[in-house]
């Protein structure tokens, strides 16, 4: 599966596990790479979201357009917000059949670790 930073910045420390561990602790930072090698090694979105220790969900209210995806089984208030994308790049809306949604959906986009009960 595909994936991309937004902004492309974040490549770099998100993928640093030195500095994921300084800035959000070891457990953020074992997940971050796990995560990523679980996208590495899927085919889809649906594949990451039937993976029980990254927590999946959809967002609502002002979040409805992302995911989050929690790096350490829900331990902490740090969750991984992500976007779906069409094969062009575009932000793709939930559909109301989520599984057949998430097997259509081959690359995401990655935007940020923020608090889960910060201000959204």
């Amino acid at each position: 599966m595909e994936y991309e930073y937004s902004p492309p910045g974040i490549k770099k420390n998100y993928e640093d596990e030195t500095w994921l561990k300084k800035k959000y602790g070891v457990n953020i930072s074992e997940g971050m790479m796990k995560f990523l090698n679980s996208l590495d090694a899927a085919e889809s979105a649906y594949d990451i979201k039937c993976l029980p220790q990254f927590f999946m969900e959809h967002k609502k209210g002002n979040l409805k357009e992302y995911y989050s995806v929690s790096l350490d089984k829900k331990k902490s208030k740090w969750r991984l917000l992500i976007q779906m994308l069409d094969e062009k790049g575009n932000v793709v809306k939930p559909a109301e059949d989520e599984k057949q949604f998430l097997l259509g959906i081959k690359k995401i986009r990655i935007k940020e670790l923020s608090e889960h009960y910060g201000e959204y």
